[in-house]
């Protein structure tokens, strides 16, 4: 599996739909510390976080996620159950090298 300092190393400079999968401390902390792509919301299976804001961004549901181009779209786990949620995404189009561990 691919972390994040590995996809920083490798990710061209286009546009690339970023999503950090599971508001976490560790996806809070990622998103304070300016990343070198901008990330553009959060998703989060708990629906009571559905419409709020999480660390200056958007908390959609996972179902969001279906409305993105996956070729297009990098999708960082920061969720403690990273294989089931790994599956998941797998399920929803994305390849293995659009889905990473923060």
């Amino acid at each position: 599996m691919r972390g994040l300092e590995q996809h920083r190393e490798e990710t061209p400079p286009k546009k690339t739909r970023v999503v950090l999968f599971g508001c976490s401390k560790k996806a809070e902390h990622l998103s304070s510390i300016t990343p070198p792509f901008p990330i553009d919301y959060f998703v989060d299976d708990d629906s009571a976080l559905w419409g709020t804001v999480f660390a200056g961004l958007p908390v959609r549901p996972p179902s969001a996620l279906l409305e993105e181009y996956p070729a297009g779209t990098t999708v960082f786990i920061a969720s403690p159950d990273y294989q089931t949620t790994f599956e998941r995404l797998m399920g929803m189009g994305f390849g293995d090298t659009s889905v990473m561990p923060l």
